[in-house]
């Protein structure tokens, strides 16, 4: 049936049907037709773009908004002169607090990126079978391809390489985000271009609302000052991965302490999937999993930060928030990859060991 004369509940189910079915052999299938699969899914993406993503100006309050990427993880297993190929699925900071937000029961807007391509199409297909997650801020590129991200598991370490460049859908250009329209209990900004970051800080501070911001690697690498200069002037929570740290101190020379000093609300500062600590005015408080049995580093940083999120809009104080990030990063390290998270009441279970 037309798209247009189909309810959203029909959609979704549909969507999901497909997803779960089909899977990656959709493009084989329309091969073995003797089909151009590209053809057939840019025709189909670009209808079902179309009905999915949309702006409703003021249409609700979201619990969580969320700006962040959005790529296709490639997965490789470094052998001693070779690479193993493992799988591929959705990731970035966006989708994958966005989809432990989702699945949380938490109203979440992510705020980012993809290509029209095959990849944009798979990614924009799961989330979308996501309840709670809403796709009104999603920019679709017409001219740019979807994020990419190799990422290369050697034994307990992984190491990732995203393809960047102008055809490269890495974040939306600000002026192409309705941010007048975003209303959210708390705004968070990851790894997104600094004057999104802005952009947000600006909605939480008129709405007087809680800032979180997660920066990446290419952030810190790219520009470090420009973060320093968004946490003097946002006095946010700032979520840290221990590589992010130990980047941001290296290019600036500040650390946790030095960032509060700054105007920083508090700092989190994750430990790979073995804990973290909590800098606050005059107390550091560490946080460990008793334990922990690591295989996949991978997301551990993004849970502490999804689960941090999610505690603070359950009325938990900012102590009692981070010992669920805590659990719940330690959780996501035991599995391989972003695309299965820690459910509730996987990580109540291990609230007790933290």
């Amino acid at each position: 049936a037309p798209l247009e004369k189909l309810d959203d509940s029909v959609i979704r189910e549909e969507v999901t049907k497909l997803y779960r079915k089909l899977g990656e052999s959709i493009a084989d299938t329309y091969m073995v037709l003797g089909i151009d699969p590209n053809e057939i899914l840019m025709e189909l993406f670009e209808s079902f773009s179309n009905r999915l993503v949309k702006h409703k100006p003021g249409s609700r309050v979201f619990d969580i908004a969320i700006a962040g990427s959005t790529n296709m993880y490639y997965h490789l297993e470094a052998r001693e002169d070779y690479y193993t190929f493992l799988r591929e699925e959705p990731g970035g900071s966006g989708v994958v607090v966005a989809n432990m937000l989702g699945g949380l029961g938490t109203r979440t807007t992510l705020i980012s990126s993809i290509g029209l391509d095959y990849d944009g199409f798979k990614i924009l297909s799961r989330l979308y079978t996501i309840n709670g997650i809403s796709l009104d801020n999603l920019v679709i590129y017409r001219d740019k391809i979807t994020l990419k991200t190799l990422v290369v598991h050697k034994g307990l370490d992984v190491e990732t390489k995203s393809f960047i460049g102008r055809e490269v859908a890495i974040a939306p250009e600000p002026y192409m985000v309705n941010w007048r329209s975003i209303k959210a209990e708390v705004y968070c900004a990851a790894d997104t271009y600094i004057e999104n970051m802005y952009k947000l800080c600006s909605r939480a501070s008129e709405d007087d609302k809680l800032f979180v911001l997660k920066p990446g690697l290419d952030n810190i690498s790219y520009s470090p000052r420009g973060v320093v200069e968004v946490i003097q002037e946002c006095k946010p929570i700032v979520v840290l991965s221990s590589k992010t740290h130990d980047a941001l101190k290296e290019k600036t020379s500040l650390g946790a302490h030095d960032l509060i000093n700054l105007g920083a609300r508090a700092v989190i500062v994750g430990i790979s999937a073995y804990g973290a600590r909590l800098f606050e005015k005059r107390k550091v408080k560490k946080y460990t999993v008793v334990e922990a049995s690591v295989i996949d580093p991978l997301g551990a940083s993004d849970a502490l930060l999804a689960y941090t999120l999610w505690g603070l809009r359950q009325g938990m104080d900012l102590d009692e928030s981070v010992k669920w990030g805590v659990a719940a990063a330690a959780l996501m390290a035991t599995r391989l990859g972003v695309g299965n998270p820690p459910s509730i009441n996987d990580v109540s279970g291990i609230i007790g060991k933290t």
